[in-house]
């Protein structure tokens, strides 16, 4: 190899100087510039003595001890919820008679196109029974009122259905509860209610043009 010119061998002597090589080092590197041979890569810190390369350690076996204990206990007690949960059922608000009344009429009218006299009569004997049991326990001063039958909405109520269970598919999905069969069966019966208040709406709207 050629000689290492003057000007690189100061160059080398200022940079040995910044690194803070030992005296030994400098050594090996000056002898390495004297004999004009290649720098080496990697300088011995304080001794002269050959090193030593140390056997490669043998990699320890990888045994699999599966998912720490608590991990575990973890997902035993999810398991353990997902079995003992049951989805919460429906509770209608009762409204009694008036809402057979009114359930009863709505399905009449779909069926024979007007209400049947029998359905007709049945109501009434319900509203003198209801009216006979509200004034024997009214105060006297309200002896003379006739109580009426409590008329409900069915329109009202099967919007209060379809709310409902809207709500109840909310609630299941908010603690990651709502699984694709119970998905399914809610928006079938929500779609059932509303295909039901359109067919009201135009019932509706077919009395009011007559």
């Amino acid at each position: 190899m050629a000689a290492i010119s003057k000007d690189t061998q100061a160059l080398v002597q200022r940079m040995m100087k910044d690194a803070g090589l030992t005296p030994f080092q400098q050594r090996q590197l000056n002898g390495s510039l004297q004999r004009g041979t290649s720098l080496p890569t990697k300088v011995k810190p304080t001794t002269s003595k050959p090193d030593a390369t140390p056997a490669p350690k043998p990699k320890p076996k990888t045994v699999f001890r599966g998912p720490p204990t608590s991990t575990r206990r973890r997902q035993g007690d999810i398991l353990e919820q997902t079995r003992g949960y049951a989805r919460e059922r429906y509770h209608s608000h009762d409204l009694g008679p008036a809402r057979e009344d009114a359930k009863d009429r709505f399905y009449d009218i779909m069926a024979f196109g007007r209400e049947t006299a029998d359905r007709k009569e049945s109501i009434k004997q319900r509203g003198r029974e209801s009216s006979r049991a509200s004034t024997a326990a009214s105060a006297p001063a309200a002896l003379a009122r006739k109580s009426q039958p409590r008329e409900v909405d069915l329109f009202d109520i099967v919007v209060q259905e379809v709310e409902e269970r809207r709500a109840h598919r909310e609630k299941l999905r908010s603690i990651g509860q709502l699984d694709a069969v119970t998905d399914r069966q809610l928006q079938t019966e929500i779609s059932q209610r509303i295909r039901q208040l359109e067919m009201m709406d135009r019932e509706r709207a077919k009395t009011v043009r007559r």
